[in-house]
């Protein structure tokens, strides 16, 4: 059986990182302006102080919380390995994420350093949070371009920037004290969200929509 048409992107209809992290334990997420989390978020308070890592970040995550995004809006239209690859990857995002919610791309930043290395700043707002504790304010998403999602998200700024997604985020504590974190975006769709919810009810077993197939009748 061969595999679907790409989906709404320029890459395939379903891709992922297949390589870890060159940095995996880079602290990425902006800044809170509070104390030593500075960085992840604009805005103070209690709240923020609060947001901690649930476990650590290991090499594995890094494949699931690739710092990147996939568009495919509608999982019941892929088949084979690539629906077996979107369930699994999204009970191992569910099951390690630390935060899980509904999110817009407000504004996307590329900034370029001196060694001509290029960063993206997804400037994101809270729709809904479906699992863990959100920062007050907004939150940035980093990723450069020696990260495994890079590609997914450099020259996807329309498809970002319209449309609401899913965020799958994991923290990440530095020696220091300073708040980072790795993540995921898929596209905000009611397939997609009612398929979150049932792996954070527990689900192991997401089976595609049945389709009735209507014969003519001559």
């Amino acid at each position: 059986m061969s595999a679907p048409p790409p989906l709404d992107s320029k890459h395939g209809p379903y891709q992922k990182a297949t390589t870890p992290l060159r940095h995996p334990f880079r602290v990425l997420a902006s800044v809170l302006v509070c104390g030593s989390l500075a960085g992840v978020a604009q805005g103070c308070g209690s709240q923020n102080a609060e947001i901690r890592p649930s476990s650590p970040f290991t090499e594995e995550m890094a494949v699931i919380f690739d710092d990147g995004a996939d568009f495919v809006g509608d999982p019941d239209v892929l088949e084979g390995r690539w629906r077996q690859g979107w369930s699994e990857d999204l009970q191992a995002r569910v099951g390690g994420a630390d935060l899980i919610a509904g999110i817009k791309v407000r504004t996307i930043r590329t900034d370029t350093d001196l060694n001509r290395r290029q960063t993206h700043r997804l400037v994101i707002h809270f729709e809904e949070v479906y699992q863990g504790r959100k920062p007050s304010g907004e939150l940035t998403l980093l990723v450069s371009d020696d990260q495994p999602g890079y590609s997914t998200v450099d020259g996807n700024d329309r498809q970002l920037l319209r449309g609401t997604f899913m965020l799958y985020l994991k923290w990440v504590q530095a020696q220091d004290g300073t708040l980072g974190s790795h993540w995921h975006l898929s596209p905000g769709t009611d397939p997609v969200i009612r398929y979150t919810r049932l792996a954070i009810r527990g689900a192991t077993d997401f089976k595609p929509r049945s389709y009735t197939v209507v014969q003519p009748t001559e």
